[in-house]
């Protein structure tokens, strides 16, 4: 009896100490090893992917996108149009902020407005069709826009919604590192330059994430990067470098997985000084701002090698502002062969035949082989007789650099993450126009009337059929007749994982840790 005793006793200490160790092992955070690190959490600072990534975990807007990019619901259960100039959002009830105040009506016609108006705002341009937001009780809300147009609900997805109490106590630059939003995930801690602790909202609306906890690790290096991969000491990477796929093939523990991205790998150049600060031809003139440099530039650059030789394959060369994924995409619209030779004639005609002075700017921790990209494209244009050098920076050096019209020439990328063309069309190719939101990113100072009329036309007309006709006519002016950018490729998003995560990638590239789940 005492031995079938101490049996049964041994056996329930085996099953208590295999439990635990489940436990334990459910416990385990995620490590993701992040290749850029966000800008802030404040969700209206800058609109670049990692940053809009990660505030995407801890905020929600009224709709959202699905991987896929179809508009679902968030904050707003569902919600009207009445006429074809108001929308009106029924909110959902019962909704909190991680510090617990309840989400209200106007917590949206505050974000809305603090979004469209905030000096340091990224997002003018999403919201600068709003004309006025108007709180119709609690949880309804109605907005208004000047003229027609038909896919705000796609701009406001990418709002997301602040906490008006919260904000207005503790003013805006705390917003940078203490987020409060009503997302799957709430910030436990932030030491920049090392990682990033989220810890899964137990109230949250859509239900508690099965991952509990979310270590993002900024691994900028891709040497370190793939081999924290390989190590298992991180269970998943975004970018993983094109010429360690190979090394993943082979693992029983990890796998490489890839989709077509919405990136587009772009140069812009000063079109607005005579005298620019990084580009100088023998008269001591800006050169760019001849359209028969730029297109010499275009010509000039052999992009069929450097996505064979630098992205390894993995990039499609790009002859427009977007790709055929993105509404507003041109069929009619290719990229030129590499041309060499008329390059250097466009640069006689233009009054350089012996080239001139230049510096292209580059991210060197931002995109996929971003430094190496510029450093190929350098070597493609001094060919051309151009003396051009390299400045390769970090993207928290590089970006308030660009916003300041420190460079003349640069490399830069941007993805349409709403699916339309209006995204690039209003942020980049736009007249800057600080009061109305357009051109925010447009830091070459790019202007044509006619293209910014074309562009707001588009943005005023709901038929679909008319936006596209307006959309494909101004990038044809930008880009066929101004050159006002240079487009390079689209990347190709790949990622490094564990085998044991359970996760497919997004469109938009962002990382949605509430998607994914353990095996």
């Amino acid at each position: 009896m005492k031995k079938n005793r101490w049996a049964l006793f041994s056996l329930v200490m085996a099953l208590g100490l295999l439990l635990a160790g489940a436990s334990m092992a459910l416990a385990k955070p995620l490590v993701h090893g992040a290749a850029s690190e966000p800008r802030s959490l404040d969700p209206y600072f800058h609109s670049e992917t990692p940053t809009n990534s990660m505030n995407n975990n801890i905020y929600d807007g009224l709709v959202a996108f699905d991987a896929e990019l179809n508009v679902v619901p968030a904050l707003a259960e569902k919600w009207e149009n009445p006429d074809n100039v108001t929308w009106v959002f029924h909110l959902r009830k019962d909704v909190k902020f991680h510090d617990g105040t309840p989400f209200t009506a106007d917590d949206v016609k505050f974000s809305i407005e603090r979004c469209k108006t905030w000096a340091k705002s990224g997002f003018k341009s999403t919201v600068n069709k709003v004309k006025s937001v108007e709180v119709l009780g609690p949880h309804k809300v109605k907005i208004t826009t000047p003229k027609p147009f038909g896919i705000l609900h796609r701009k406001l997805a990418q709002v997301n919604i602040m906490c008006k109490a919260y904000v207005e106590k503790h003013g805006a630059e705390y917003q940078s590192e203490h987020p409060n939003g009503t997302g799957a995930y709430k910030v436990k801690e932030w030491i920049k330059g090392d990682h990033i602790t989220l810890t899964a909202n137990p109230d949250y609306f859509r239900g508690e994430a099965k991952i509990k906890e979310v270590v993002v690790r900024p691994l900028t290096n891709d040497a370190t990067r793939t081999a924290a991969l390989l190590s298992g000491e991180v269970d998943l990477i975004d970018d993983l470098p094109v010429r360690d796929v190979a090394r993943t093939k082979g693992s029983s523990e990890v796998e490489s997985i890839s989709r077509p991205g919405l990136r587009l790998i772009y140069l812009q150049m000063d079109q607005d000084r005579e005298k620019s600060p990084k580009a100088k031809g023998p008269d001591g003139k800006n050169p760019l701002l001849k359209a028969k440099v730029r297109k010499a530039l275009y010509l000039g650059i052999n992009e069929d090698a450097i996505i064979k030789h630098v992205m390894n394959g993995f990039a499609f060369p790009a002859g427009q502002f977007y790709p055929k994924a993105v509404f507003g995409y041109d069929d009619s619209i290719k990229r030129p062969a590499y041309n060499p030779e008329k390059a250097k004639q466009l640069l006689k005609e233009a009054g350089y035949p012996n080239g001139f002075e230049i510096e292209i700017a580059s991210p060197n921790d931002r995109y996929i082989n971003d430094e190496k990209i510029a450093q190929a494209v350098a070597s493609s244009l001094a060919k051309l007789g151009i003396k051009i050098k390299v400045n390769a920076l970090p993207k928290k050096t590089f970006f308030p650099m660009t916003d300041r019209k420190e460079a003349s020439f640069f490399l830069i990328g941007w993805a349409c993450a709403d699916g339309d063309a209006s995204a690039f069309l209003d942020g980049i190719a736009h007249t800057y126009d600080k009061e109305r939101g357009f051109g925010r990113y447009n830091r070459g100072r790019y202007s044509n009337k006619e293209v910014d009329k074309l562009i707001e036309d588009a943005g005023s007309t709901v038929d679909q059929k008319e936006r596209l006709k307006f959309m494909k006519a101004a990038q044809k002016l930008a880009l066929e007749q101004d050159q006002a950018f240079i487009p390079l490729h689209f990347q190709v998003d790949l990622y490094g994982k564990s085998k044991k995560l359970n996760w497919k990638p997004r469109a938009d590239h962002y990382m949605r840790y509430y998607d994914m789940e353990m095996k």
